[in-house]
């Protein structure tokens, strides 16, 4: 018996069939040896132990895009013992399809745009034995519409090789679709960039409608150069061009995928017996825009938010216009420098100086010198004995002088006081500045964090509605699992469109604090916890001395009693209540006090005439005189208003002390809750670093046992959410440490950045002294 069955598995191992299947390509690259590659593993994984899959590199042959080459190379496929042919390309796509008796099994695969009408979209089947053919849902009229909605452009650039331009209708079929789009378009032979550019005159935009064949070098030659020029360009190709360069495409990654799978299973079908004609030609493809963010940045084309919900984009959040990128120091000094409201509030000080000026200015002379031309009543002149004559032109200089007064002396006082309140007023928003400067720097770096996880979060939901849909046709779960996904994705894009107008939002709120353009295109740099510059900073030792229980207390003491020391808030109400002191001792003592000076004048008579201009005789009229004196003032009563002016002041200092002491808790309570912060930042970024990998985990797990499944679309979409939130809590979480440590320096009025690395060390080496002492 058991000799039988080892009999009967040697006889069905011997009629296991081998199959040879040739190889026709129009070009090779590195991307495309990659995608053979690929197509082979999965056709081997697909077939399995039914037959025994061969690729002899022998008859995997390529044309170089040469028609004859091309011809020559099916022929002897044909001819030799080739099992299966299998074609990609538009070189080969035209040689077999101009066949009509395919003599060996074919399997075309490309240059089959619909909008060329090479074959029948309607149908289901290729109808023809020993041939079928798979069809995607390019489209070139659908691509110029997208790009057409996105740029608004008036004349397009249609790149192909020369090659496929002798071979498919490409003038005929673009002339039909700009005439329905209302487009001018220009057909242009893709050759190197180097030749390109004299051909792109006129233009306002490129499409890539062939290209499929080029390297990774010349796709990033040719984006390059169309960024150079600020083109927007559209591939008809798949993302691995948008990810060299290209702005945009309408396939998204997994339609490769797609394409190579239904192949497989194709070949697989017709090893197992299912005639090639009779076999489904069509292959379903997603449909959305791929954008590759840098490059329409960098040719300053914004993506219209209306058509946001279906797009994905690719690359760094960076803006490649940038005007300046700064880092934290820097946009701090320069807000410093620039910032509009603090020059409003610097311009207080320089206001206050000038009431100083004007206090001090009480005891310069005052000069003045004036003319007069009198006329009399002659009746009257007549009596005046010479002083009072008719006519009369005559000029006086006076000097007024003061010596002494303590009035003038406790308004110089007081302005001195209040201009240093000023200053340390401006200190005060100079601190303020800094902060928010920091605070609008991290929101910015919070909002790109998100926005990368956002975007990463419509990955996964793309990928979620791919298992529903294979989960659907396998009758593994309902439709409903699609239509639910359909609408988590609707949902994560909107997400995604909030996260990116809330970026800008803060782009502007950070150039409205730097003095720039509110529209400036600016960047920043990472901030993480590995940074240089928190390296530099004694952040280490910071953090040691709050996470150690025995110096977290005398640490805080420590920083409070530093607040209270540094606080311009407290030093403006200090010099607050110094020039109130000054009022009160001007309305006390200081007002029995005299107030001294000195006047004096010149006169001088220019003329006299009419009557009573002559003196009575035996005297001579002189025509310059002078006059000075010495004038002591001193207040006795002036209707109680010193007493009030007094009683007024004593009112003001006892409300600036309940100010001072309440601002004095105010710091202390700042300094501790910020500390405090800090430590609870300080767990949060290890806990959530935790919840994140574990969040990880469970969603893999969950997409796996919903494959199978094993688990439900509710489990999935809340293990989903819950990467999701552990996400943005771990990216959050380090900021969020971050600003609470410049949260603290505002506290104690003293940034660790804006302060040399010598200067931070005699900081903490300031506390350590008091410790041991």
């Amino acid at each position: 018996m058991a000799l039988l069955s080892f009999c009967l598995l040697q006889g069905l191992a011997a009629q296991e069939k081998s199959y040879r299947i040739g190889i026709l390509l129009d070009a090779n690259s590195t991307a495309i040896d990659s995608l053979v590659t690929e197509m082979k593993n999965e056709i081997k994984a697909t077939v399995g132990e039914d037959a025994e899959v061969l690729f002899p590199k022998e008859i995997q042959l390529i044309n170089k895009l040469d028609l004859q080459t091309a011809e020559l190379q099916y022929n002897q496929l044909i001819k030799d013992d080739t099992d299966i042919i299998l074609g990609l390309g538009v070189i080969i796509g035209d040689i077999i399809r101009r066949q009509k008796n395919h003599l060996k099994p074919t399997i075309l695969l490309g240059g089959a745009n619909r909008d060329m009408q090479l074959f029948d979209f309607d149908k289901e089947t290729s109808g023809i034995p020993n041939f079928t053919y798979l069809l995607e849902q390019d489209s070139y009229k659908k691509d110029l519409q997208r790009l057409h909605k996105l740029t608004g452009f008036k004349k397009v650039g249609v790149l192909m090789e020369a090659e496929y331009l002798k071979v498919l209708p490409i003038a005929e079929t673009f002339e039909r679709i700009s005439k329905e789009i209302g487009i001018d378009y220009k057909i242009i032979p893709l050759e190197k960039s180097q030749t390109l550019d004299k051909n792109l005159g006129a233009i306002d935009a490129v499409y890539l409608a062939g290209g499929f064949f080029l390297s990774e070098e010349a796709l990033e030659s040719l984006s390059k150069l169309f960024i150079e020029k600020r083109l927007p360009s559209f591939t008809l190709n798949n993302a691995l061009q948008v990810k060299a360069g290209i702005m945009a495409t309408r396939n998204p990654k997994d339609n490769f995928d797609n394409v190579i799978r239904r192949l497989a299973i194709t070949v697989e079908r017709y090893i197992s017996g299912r005639p090639l004609e009779d076999l489904p030609i069509l292959v379903d493809t997603q449909e959305g825009l791929l954008v590759n963010y840098n490059t329409a940045d960098a040719i300053d084309l914004p993506v219209r938010y209306s058509m946001v919900s279906d797009t994905e984009f690719i690359g760094e959040l960076t803006n490649a216009n940038t005007q300046a990128t700064y880092s934290l120091q820097n946009a701090i000094a320069q807000a410093l420098g620039k910032n509009v409201a603090l020059k409003s509030i610097e311009q207080n000080i320089a206001l206050q100086e000038q009431e100083v000026k004007t206090a001090k200015n009480n005891y310069l002379p005052l000069v003045s010198a004036n003319a007069a031309a009198d006329f009399t009543d002659p009746d009257v002149a007549d009596f005046g004995f010479g002083q009072t004559p008719e006519r009369q032109t005559s000029g006086r200089i006076q000097l007024e002088q003061t010596l002494f007064s303590e009035t003038v002396n406790a308004n110089a006082a007081v302005q001195k006081h209040l201009r240093n309140a000023e200053q340390e007023n401006y200190n005060a928003e100079e601190l303020n500045t800094a902060f928010n400067v920091a605070n609008a720097y991290f929101d910015i770096l919070i909002g790109k964090a998100n926005t990368e996880i956002l975007r990463a979060n419509v990955k996964t939901t793309q990928k979620n509605l791919m298992i529903a849909q294979q989960n659907f046709e396998a009758g593994i779960s309902g439709q409903s699992d699609i239509f639910r996904f359909q609408s988590e994705l609707a949902q994560n894009n909107q997400l995604m469109v909030e996260a990116f107008t809330q970026l800008e939002q803060r782009m502007i709120q950070l150039n409205q604090l730097l003095n720039n353009d509110v529209n400036a295109k600016i960047d920043i740099e990472e901030i993480t916890l590995e940074t240089s510059l928190l390296e530099t900073l004694q952040y280490t030792d910071f953090n040691e001395l709050l996470d150690n229980p025995v110096t977290r207390e005398p640490f805080i003491a420590f920083l409070t009693k530093e607040a209270l020391k540094n606080a311009p808030e407290l030093k403006a109400l200090e010099h607050t209540v110094k020039a109130t002191e000054r009022n009160i001792r001007l309305n006390g003592m200081g007002r029995f006090l005299p107030t001294i000076g000195v006047q004096a004048g010149y006169n001088s008579i220019f003329n006299r005439s009419g009557v009573g201009s002559s003196a009575t005789d035996g005297f001579v009229l002189p025509d310059n005189t002078y006059n000075a004196s010495v004038v002591v003032s001193i207040p006795i009563f002036n209707r109680n208003q010193t007493h009030t002016n007094r009683q007024t002041a004593k009112i003001q200092k006892e409300q600036l002390e309940f100010n001072k002491r309440d601002s004095e808790l105010t710091i202390g309570a700042n300094v501790n809750n910020s500390i405090l912060n800090v430590i609870n930042q300080m767990a949060n970024m290890d806990l959530s670093k935790v919840s994140e990998e574990a969040a990880k985990r469970s969603l893999a797990l969950t997409q796996t046992s919903y494959a199978e499944g094993a688990t439900t679309m509710v489990q999935l979409i809340d293990a989903q959410r819950n990467y999701l939130n552990a996400q943005l809590t771990q990216k959050t979480a380090i900021y969020s440490y971050l600003l609470s440590v410049l949260q603290v320096e505002r506290s104690i009025g003293y940034f660790f950045m804006m302060q040399p690395q010598e200067v931070n060390s005699a900081f903490i080496a300031k506390f350590l002294d008091t410790q041991n002492n």
